[in-house]
């Protein structure tokens, strides 16, 4: 992976949690932080620019936001957002940066200079957030009202609108001709993506992003001392709040910057140049290293060839021979994090998201996606960086897949339990395209409609787009609401590689490699996973039974290492 061209992602342990990070190059460390609700995600383009001039460019998600642990505060404040910036600084070991800060970001970033002088070098402002005292007010009460998780996926309609209105209307919730955005509505993309940022942390989005109003934004820039530049672009609604700073520090200067994203980043990085803290090299958890520890989750990513895989681990008996677990494709190790405590009360465990699925949903090809035996040579780079040697496999629907392949082709696989795998489908030529069709986001938003019926129908109907009543589940659960949108969020998050993977999925042959490993392979299901109806009558199959507990000790006991 190319240090000055890929981004690399991470977690940085505080007290409070785990911060997430995106970083690219090396160098003198820049320290980016983005504006609210959404992730690091929307800096991209700086934090490859930045790196690409010879900057370590480290772009963090907010507590509380993106895949960051929230502080745990009832209400925190841009005071503590900065004290817990300082906190990351400490833990990657560095001492002096430059900072980065879109709107709320920006905040946090001054708080910072302003508090700890010495740690900063420059602050550069992408929209600073300052208003007058009724109006902080007046958004605080009505700013973020909540969304509801809706039976019909109403919320996700309400998501997107809400998403693409602060590119129409500043503030969003006043649509006027004196409110017109100054900007470009975003592409449908763009706004998937954010859409997906916001329903990993759920209504809690209003709890980082309102700090941002509360905050005496005039008294704060009165009192910074470091060199700082406000970034004034002309399609930034923000920009014209600069008027209100009439007791800006000497130390704050306004620069015009280009509405072209390309000529901006260069005057970014021209302004940086005459601000280097000094080379440092931030001390970051080894890549690749599962740490396993009883009683809760860790999280980490391991490299590949092409991009970074994602996986949770947890562990007790480290002594004990570790089990792999392998979740479905598409889909998450998220979903089975009751499961992976539970399986790892005797034994280490460690539950990898698959390539394109999940944490691990960036940066690889559709070429490296596109069948079964290509994710498991990716999956295999990841067990060796890893260290398993020797490790029992778990596979659930697509993850049972991979782990059949895997079970063939790797040394170090023993003892080895598949649920449901991915069979057993017709084969009329078209079928792929109508079970997995691509997602191709629309300016309107409909998508995500479409998309949660269609995982809505799953638990319905199988497949899920015959609605016909001969083809009706007799067996449906509870549709839950939250699983619902738990299950659509994990889903969504492979958008970009949705069908690609289906596709990879429907062409296997899984019996074929059964039939290879013979005995090795312990066949389970359960009567409500997907591709259950689909199997063969038959006696070697392992039924689960109903309740979580009871089932995942069954799977226990079948794969207790000996």
């Amino acid at each position: 992976m190319n240090e000055a061209t890929c981004l690399r992602r991470g977690w940085i342990h505080i007290r409070s949690g785990r911060v997430h990070y995106r970083a690219a190059g090396r160098g003198d460390p820049v320290i980016l932080i983005h504006q609210s609700p959404t992730s690091a995600r929307t800096l991209d383009a700086q934090t490859l620019g930045f790196a690409r001039a010879g900057f370590h460019a480290i772009a963090i998600d907010i507590p509380g936001l993106g895949r960051s642990d929230p502080l745990g505060l009832p209400q925190p404040e841009i005071g503590d957002q900065a004290l817990a910036l300082a906190e990351m600084l400490d833990a990657l070991d560095l001492g002096r940066v430059a900072l980065y800060g879109s709107h709320t970001g920006a905040l946090i970033c001054c708080e910072l200079a302003v508090r700890a002088p010495q740690r900063v070098s420059a602050v550069l402002i992408d929209g600073y957030p300052i208003y007058t005292q009724g109006e902080s007010e007046r958004r605080v009460a009505t700013y973020f009202p909540p969304f509801e998780i809706r039976w019909d996926g109403g919320h996700l309609l309400w998501l997107w609108a809400r998403l693409r209105e602060q590119y129409l209307f500043w503030p969003w919730n006043v649509p006027g001709l004196s409110t017109s955005a100054r900007c470009d509505v975003p592409d449908p993309g763009f706004l998937t993506d954010g859409v997906i940022d916001m329903l990993r942390v759920g209504n809690g989005y209003r709890l980082p992003y309102a700090a941002a109003f509360r905050c005496a934004a005039d008294v704060l820039i009165s009192r910074i001392q470091v060199p700082t530049y406000h970034l004034a672009a002309p399609d930034d609604s923000l920009t014209q709040a600069l008027g209100l700073l009439e007791s800006m520090s000497e130390a704050n200067k306004v620069v015009a910057v280009s509405a072209d994203a390309g000529a901006r980043i260069a005057q970014e990085i021209a302004i940086l140049e005459r601000h280097r803290p000094g080379v440092a090299t931030p001390k970051f958890e080894r890549a690749g290293r599962a740490d396993p520890a009883a009683g809760r989750l860790h999280r980490g990513y391991v490299d590949t060839t092409e991009a970074q895989l994602a996986f949770r681990s947890a562990g007790g008996n480290q002594r004990a021979r570790p089990l792999l677990v392998l979740p479905p494709v598409p889909g998450s190790s998220m979903q089975m994090e009751s499961e992976i405590l539970a399986l790892a009360r005797s034994r280490p465990v460690v539950a990898i998201d698959l390539p394109g699925c999940g944490d691990s949903g960036e940066g690889f090809s559709d070429a490296s996606l596109g069948s079964v035996p290509r994710i498991g040579e990716i999956v295999q780079q990841a067990i060796r960086t890893l260290g398993l040697e020797e490790y029992d496999l778990y596979g659930l629907a697509g993850g049972a897949n991979v782990a059949l392949h895997l079970a063939r082709t790797c040394p170090g696989a023993r003892h080895v339990a598949i649920q449901s795998q991915v069979r057993g489908l017709p084969a009329t030529p078209d079928f792929v395209e109508r079970y997995a069709p691509r997602i191709e986001p629309r300016p309107d938003g409909t998508h995500l409609i479409s998309f949660w019926h269609q995982q809505r129908n799953r638990h319905l109907f199988r497949p899920w787009f015959d609605e016909r009543i001969v083809v009706r589940r007799n067996d449906i659960p509870g549709l839950v609401v939250d699983r619902l949108n738990e299950q659509v969020l994990v889903q969504l998050e492979s958008w970009r590689s949705w069908h690609t993977l289906w596709r990879a999925l429907l062409s296997d042959d899984p019996m074929a490699s059964a039939q290879a490993l013979g005995s090795r392979v312990h066949h389970l299901e359960w009567h409500r996973d997907e591709f259950a109806a689909m199997s063969p009558d038959d006696a070697a199959i392992t039924a689960l039974p109903e309740a979580l507990w009871a089932r995942v000790e069954m799977i226990a006991s079948i794969l207790s290492p000996r």
